[in-house]
């Protein structure tokens, strides 16, 4: 599946890695959000309660997808690995 635009091609081949770990189905799946984005520390907008980030700003990507009936929000920091932003 190639990547959709504005999305590099090493963070969407590691989104769908990490989709295929959790066995979600890829037919059908829906890019709903894909945007460059600038974080304010490194819990890429999505920190964790009881947990301690570093204070400094992290380009990065957010990539929103839709498969088998779910949402899931990827973050992406300085590198291709996914961060999965649950609620």
């Amino acid at each position: 599946m190639t990547a959709p635009s504005g999305i590099p091609a090493t963070h969407w081949a590691a989104l769908l890695s990490d989709l295929a770990t959790r066995r979600v189905p890829l037919d059908g799946l829906e890019v709903v959000t894909a945007r460059a984005v600038t974080w304010p520390d490194t819990a890429l907008g999505c920190p964790k309660p009881g947990r301690m980030y570093a204070q400094h700003v992290v380009d990065g990507y957010q990539v929103v997808v839709r498969a088998g009936g779910r949402t899931y929000d990827y973050r992406f920091g300085g590198t291709a690995s996914p961060r999965l932003c649950e609620p």
